[in-house]
């Protein structure tokens, strides 16, 4: 099985969430996340490596799968 490099847009209310039910699939890693405000502590809170508050400069860089 393929491992896929994932980016999640939006770390709100739920986010949290989706990105504990994105790594318990096992085969994917979340790379980035983006969000409008506080998107550094909040990817710090979540232990993903990258932030960004502009998801299009997120893709352009990051270049998830």
């Amino acid at each position: 099985m393929n491992n896929y490099r994932c980016a999640v847009i939006g770390a709100g209310f739920i986010g949290a969430a989706h990105v504990e039910a994105i790594r318990r699939l096992g085969f994917v890693e979340i790379v980035a996340l983006c969000d409008v405000s506080g998107a550094e502590a909040k990817a710090e809170q979540l232990n993903i490596g990258l932030a960004y508050s502009d998801y299009r400069t997120m893709m352009d860089e990051v270049k998830p799968d």
